[in-house]
């Protein structure tokens, strides 16, 4: 068996969320070559096979701090157990400079959100389920002004929080 490639390992997970974890978990995500995949979730173990998820989901949907889940015998995700009542967004700037893109970081984590970086042009945002339409609008009035793109992090497009 062929061992499936990791697309993210996180790094730059926010002191907050950091703390909480203690081991990985194995998200499957959808890799554009069609190979196997995973993203390493920072986790904490709450015993017996579940865990709480310690990051923000960079690519793995369905997925949000906060979410409980279920492992196999080798870390990988096999259920959702329940929510965490968290929500996540995934930005993609395009002609944002620094300064608004550091501008709109201390935004978020003014309000109670918070950032993981993948890269100066994708990050990851999480914010409680609470914030997820005031989030949404202001993306959405940045992404019409041409500076970003942003999704949410359910594949449906809804919140599930």
């Amino acid at each position: 068996m062929t061992k499936p490639v990791v697309l993210q390992r996180h790094s730059n997970i926010p002191e907050s969320l950091k703390r909480r974890g203690d081991s990985y978990v194995l998200a499957s995500v959808k890799d554009p070559k069609g190979s196997a995949a995973w993203e390493e979730l920072w986790a904490r173990a709450l015993g017996a096979s579940i865990y709480e998820i310690c990051c923000i989901p960079m690519f793995a949907y369905d997925l949000h701090a906060f979410d409980r889940v279920e492992t196999n015998d080798q870390a990988q995700i096999v259920r959702l157990v329940s929510r965490g009542g968290h929500l996540t967004f995934r930005v993609f700037f395009q002609t944002i400079d620094q300064h608004e893109r550091i501008s709109l970081v201390e935004r978020i984590t003014s309000r109670g959100g918070s950032v993981e970086a993948h890269s100066p042009k994708l990050i990851a945002v999480d914010v409680p389920a609470s914030l997820a339409s005031e989030m949404a609008a202001e993306l959405a009035a940045l992404e019409s002004d041409g500076k970003l793109e942003y999704e949410t992090g359910a594949m449906s497009g809804r919140s599930d929080a």
